[in-house]
């Protein structure tokens, strides 16, 4: 999917900017959590019981906890 910039009347198509590291992807997901998504951020890089969770966050509509996500940087 395109993405596209607006100044006043004219788009111009964003240019994809790879992430060199899964870890900067997923700061930059958590640094945002709330405004892309309206979760709130509990905790990055939870382990219980030997399972790993790049992102816990909570959904405050549902009063829920969500493992969100797993980082890959291709």
């Amino acid at each position: 999917m395109q993405l596209f910039t607006q100044a006043k009347n004219t788009l111009s198509t964003l240019k994809e900017k790879p992430f060199k590291l899964k870890k900067d992807m997923q700061l930059l997901f958590e640094s945002n959590l709330k405004t892309i998504t309206g979760l709130q951020l509990i905790k990055s890089e939870f382990i219980i019981k030997g399972q790993r969770f790049d992102t816990v966050a909570y959904d405050p509509d549902s009063k829920a906890f969500i493992s969100l996500i797993a980082f890959i940087n291709n």
